[in-house]
């Protein structure tokens, strides 16, 4: 039967002697350095670690209000897509990590957000993505949000940023993940075609897709302690032709000088084995006469990267 005892005494007990929950974010550990940072203080230094300068990982939201003047936006709602244009499915349905990513960051989210504001009193828009989003991967929905963006600021005129944090194309898409490289490179190219400025800001990690499209194609800021791959470091960026057009030429130059050896050995009367033995060797020669041209460009590109780091 209640009384004053366990209506008022016994709950003030409770209070006393219940421990306080800590909240999760009240200590962080630094990948970096392994110290143990106290939550507040990190914040207050804007994620980065007072000990070794390492930058944390942080959302689109958080980006927002560090880059736009007094931290005043206006978030931009992204073009509606289809949900599953495959009926992809794993250990999971594609839509159950969808649901996943977006209890996290809330309804209707993406691994982009686009936002437009003031930076130093001049217009920009932003587009930047949140790695806690299914690993910030690229599908339909994040290529229309770089074109939403595109196109945004070409009509107000406005700077455009990209902030990359992405594992790079979503597997859950198939081919229709891999057809954004080529569309957010078109939109890139809209801003560009404008004469407005075209910012990207490589945060980690920034690989893939991703990095073999809109990431590369124009000014980069690489920050310290990011992981990128060797694409986005620039190292593509040789006679200002892409790595993957490289590749391709590398490639039809070894086939074309093959095919010729192979008519003229097949002319000179030599027994198969030798013909193959020639052929490897051929192509050993030549890749290797192609790999000490590119070489030196790839070489500068990670000393340069060594004395930033350094």
């Amino acid at each position: 039967m209640p009384n004053w005892l366990t209506n008022f005494v016994l709950p003030k007990i409770r209070a006393v002697v219940r421990r306080s929950e800590v909240p999760d974010n009240l200590w962080r550990q630094c990948p970096g350095c392994e110290q143990t940072l106290f939550g507040r203080d990190l914040a207050t230094d804007l994620m980065v670690c007072r000990h070794c300068g390492h930058h944390f990982r942080i959302g689109s939201g958080e980006r927002f209000k560090l880059l736009f003047d007094g931290g005043a936006f206006e978030k931009v709602e992204l073009p509606k897509t289809a949900v599953d244009p495959l009926r992809f499915r794993d250990r999971k349905r594609y839509t159950e990590r969808l649901r996943e990513g977006q209890a996290a960051l809330g309804a209707n989210s993406e691994a982009v957000s686009v936002a437009r504001g003031r930076i130093g009193g001049v217009a920009a828009v932003i587009a930047a993505f949140d790695f806690a989003f299914m690993g910030g991967s690229m599908g339909v929905a994040v290529g229309g949000g770089i074109v939403a963006a595109a196109q945004l600021a070409v009509e107000r005129q406005a700077a455009l940023i990209v902030i990359p944090s992405s594992g790079g194309a979503r597997m859950q898409e198939g081919i229709l993940s891999l057809m954004q490289m080529p569309r957010t490179i078109i939109a890139a190219d809209l801003v560009k075609e404008a004469r407005l400025p075209y910012i990207v800001v490589l945060t980690d990690p920034t690989t893939g897709g991703v990095a073999a499209s809109f990431a590369v194609s124009r000014f980069v800021v690489t920050p310290v302690s990011t992981t990128i791959t060797c694409r986005a470091l620039g190292c593509s960026r040789i006679w200002g032709v892409r790595g993957e057009a490289l590749v391709v030429c590398l490639a039809l130059v070894m086939a074309v000088a093959v095919a010729l050896a192979r008519l003229g050995l097949v002319h000179l009367g030599l027994p198969a084995g030798a013909r193959l033995a020639a052929l490897v060797l051929l192509g050993i020669v030549v890749y290797g006469a192609l790999l000490l041209v590119w070489a030196p460009n790839v070489i500068g590109e990670f000393r340069s990267l060594i004395r930033r780091r350094a």
